[in-house]
């Protein structure tokens, strides 16, 4: 498949950035060396101590896939650099991932070359890094990139260094010999070599101005200020000027356009606490785009990563399992609010795929992604269709209608088979049904028998490898989207595969006293050390359990989690997370911390902890959340004004926070089906970030509630049969036994007056 040069990694990229290196600087100014010209005999360095390939037996199947290249690769860490340090030759970091086309690409055209591995082994210190198991290494390079570059990155991500470990040049996608502009390894490798050892002071100058320039951008982004009412709103306002009106989603630029959740999350928020039907408008259309384009697979539901052209038709092919999170979350958000079946069908779609294709449905856990492509040669061909390919597969009545519906021609959207169609939604049944001259309903039922048939004749096709790593970030991002399905759409399926998924996360990924991993399961051992978006996104899943369950187990083991973040990455001089722990043999970048709050892609470190911690004192009355929900939340007010779509998590955090969100809790017997039809009420209404909890009375004392319902009852006295007391901030509405009140309370109760009021709300 023809695709853009390097996989872009969707990130938004600080605004600091300075470019300082001119590639120019290592093509020009001296030989340029073809690959049999004789270098290696030309250049010192053939007597140097041989080196091997380490990644044999490595955890990251990424890694491992590379272990039989000639290329002499090491693994990250202080050895690969005291090695470098050594020998006094740069370090070739290449940053990767499974699902990067581009990246197989580079490996099978050079990689595996032996004439361009014997290059780079003479000359550098190979080093591959898998970037899903070491975000922090990639998210700092990736900065670096830009400060050489003036643009942002993407994978492969290939960069030189000293050794170290601070870069010096940067490219994503090099090919074998240049062309097209684009320089090759074959000259640019030796060129490198040359530059770094006859013009070092010119190098260490330019290592140290990147060095300066991802330091100031880590302090920009943790500019503090006064949180202030108007500061979400704001961030929902540019977020509401960046839609696209005319193909929907974010941005009107040529492409890539990646689907945005946290995005139409804040727009929908926003939209409806402050009466702004033409936000939250925005949003919803946004998500009716998504839903018909070529992003959403529509024969067996979920979404793609990201559209390669803004008209959002020609998809990357690869499903990833935080962008089934993430959209879940937002199209059961617009569920809620609007009542209209199509979101809940949407959110459905990819519950179904992800059931079938992304999770171990017996023992629980998600997995990582499923590819693009069964081959480096493929051109999508698992998940397009030819005119011909769609005639064989269904009856020749559904084959007129979806060939309307789906937009399925002899010009498809694929750019190496022009036949080839992705199926999006060209057309709606009603216009199919006249097109046809059949009624809407006999559309309707040929479409849907029609799409069942196209299921299986595409399970009949080689599927795209599915990488079955579990990390805990994304693992924990999913049982909290799956736990807001099983409340939102009765899914009871939903709640059991969530809880046995955090049950395990809780057996494989966390210690006794709180310390958290990476990578859940990991065969061999644990690798990949816990950052904080482990800690925060696991915190947050299990204050969602909690309520679900009522388990306090699951509250025990949030109170735990959080602890130890606070203890490895809160920063108590300026207030939030640190990314990473402190390590004393930390080498390049990672020396220095950093602190993430923007979404990029996932939802920033500091956002989620905000809202987890807030959850917290909310469940517990315990003032010290609070307060570093506040830390954490004024640690970037002062740098998140202006940014828009990066920090719409950010943004809603900071609501929740400002705002408070409305709490129910229903005291009530547990086997009382009252009590289930007043928190059922309460879950299925849409309020942003409303929580939800049941306790039993003959299980819970007074001082165990929060402190305004405590109050509420300590006021009202006893009442017989299930109440719910719906509550926000230190203040709660009368008790109630009416499931209709208590939609009307968790809608409007302490909003002012024509807030809130938009959308008929699911039922």
């Amino acid at each position: 498949m023809r695709r853009r040069s390097g996989d872009e990694g969707g990130r938004r990229w600080l605004p600091w950035a300075v470019g300082i290196l001119s590639v120019g600087l290592l093509l020009t100014g001296g030989t340029v060396f073809a690959r049999r010209s004789g270098f290696l005999d030309a250049i010192p360095g053939q007597g140097a101590p041989e080196l091997k390939n380490e990644l044999a037996g490595a955890e990251s199947p990424y890694l491992r896939s590379a272990a039989g290249q000639p290329v002499h690769w090491q693994r990250w860490g202080p050895d690969a650099f005291r090695l470098a340090t050594k020998l006094n030759r740069p370090v070739w970091l290449d940053v990767g991932a499974i699902w990067c086309h581009w990246c197989h690409v580079m490996d099978r055209e050079s990689y595996e070359d032996p004439d361009i591995a014997s290059l780079l082994n003479a000359h550098f210190v190979p080093v591959k890094v898998d970037r899903d198991r070491r975000p922090d290494i990639d998210s700092r390079y990736q900065v670096a990139f830009q400060a050489l570059n003036r643009r942002g990155g993407g994978w492969p991500l290939t960069m030189m260094l000293l050794p170290d470990g601070v870069p010096f040049a940067g490219f994503t996608y090099l090919p074998p010999t240049s062309r097209q502009g684009r320089p090759g390894i074959e000259q640019l490798a030796p060129r490198v070599a040359q530059v770094y050892r006859e013009q070092r002071d010119r190098v260490e100058e330019m290592s140290r101005q990147v060095a300066q320039a991802v330091d100031r951008g880590r302090r920009a982004a943790a500019s503090g200020g006064a949180l202030t009412a108007d500061l979400p709103r704001s961030i929902a306002d540019d977020v509401g000027s960046a839609v696209d009106s005319e193909y929907g989603g974010f941005g009107s630029g040529d492409g890539p356009k990646f689907p945005n959740a946290p995005a139409v999350r804040l727009a929908l928020a926003e939209g409806f606490l402050h009466g702004d039907e033409a936000l939250q408008d925005r949003a919803l259309e946004t998500l009716d785009a998504y839903a018909r384009s070529g992003m959403y697979d529509q024969v067996r539901g979920g979404f793609f990563r990201y559209s390669v052209n803004r008209a959002l038709t020609r998809p990357h092919f690869e499903k990833m399992d935080y962008v089934q999170a993430g959209l879940l979350r937002a199209y059961l958000d617009a569920y809620r609010l609007t009542g209209d079946d199509r979101y809940a069908r949407v959110a459905r779609g990819i519950l179904a795929y992800v059931n079938r294709t992304l999770s171990d449905r017996a023992e629980g856990g998600f997995y990582a992604h499923q590819d693009a492509d069964v081959s480096m040669d493929d051109d999508g061909s698992y998940y397009t269709w030819t005119p011909a390919e769609l005639r064989s597969a269904v009856t020749p009545e559904a084959y007129r209608a979806l060939r309307l519906y789906y937009g399925i021609d002899s010009r498809g959207e694929m750019p190496d088979d022009g036949s080839r169609n992705v199926p999006r939604v060209m057309m709606s049944p009603a216009r199919v049904a006249d097109s046809l001259g059949i009624t809407p309903s006999s559309a309707e039922r040929l479409i849907s028998r029609g799409t069942r048939q196209m299921k299986g004749a595409r399970d009949g096709r080689r599927a795209p490898l599915v990488e079955t790593t579990e990390f805990t970030d994304r693992n924990a991002y999913l049982i909290t989207a799956y736990l807001e399905a099983s409340q939102t759409l009765g899914d009871s399926a939903a709640r059991s595969l969530a809880l046995r998924s955090l049950d395990r996360l809780l057996e494989r990924a966390v210690d006794v006293d709180g310390t958290v991993v990476h990578v859940a399961a990991e065969e061999g051992g644990r690798a990949a050390p816990g950052l904080m978006r482990d800690y925060a996104y696991l915190a947050e899943a299990l204050t969602d359990a909690y309520q679900v369950t009522g388990e306090r187990r699951y509250l025990a083991a949030a109170d735990r989690v959080m602890n130890r973040a606070v203890t490895r990455f809160w920063d108590s001089a300026d207030g939030g997370f640190w990314d990473r722990p402190e390590e004393p043999e930390a080498v390049g970048l990672l020396a220095d911390r950093g602190k993430v709050y923007g979404d990029s892609p996932l939802p920033g470190d500091n956002a989620v902890a905000a809202e987890a911690l807030d959850e917290l004192y909310l469940l517990t009355t315990n003032d010290r959340w609070r307060e570093l929900a506040e830390g954490t939340l004024s640690a970037f007010a002062g740098e998140a004004r202006g940014r828009g779509t990066f920090v719409a998590s950010f943004a809603l955090a900071a609501e929740l926070f400002v705002d408070h969100t409305a709490q129910t809790v229903v005291i009530g017997a547990s086997d009382d089906p009252r009590t289930g039809r007043l928190a059922t009420a309460a879950w299925t209404t849409y309020r942003p970030g409303r929580l939800v909890t049941v306790y039993d009375p003959s299980a819970v004392s007074l001082d165990s509630l929060p402190e305004a319902v405590a109050g509420a009852i300590r006021a009202v006295g006893g009442e017989k049969g299930p109440r719910a007391y719906v509550c926000v901030g230190r203040t709660c509405a009368p008790p109630t036994d009416s499931p209709d009140r208590v939609r009307t309370l968790v809608r409007r109760y302490g909003l002012p007056p024509g807030d809130g009021e938009t959308g008929a709300g699911a039922q």
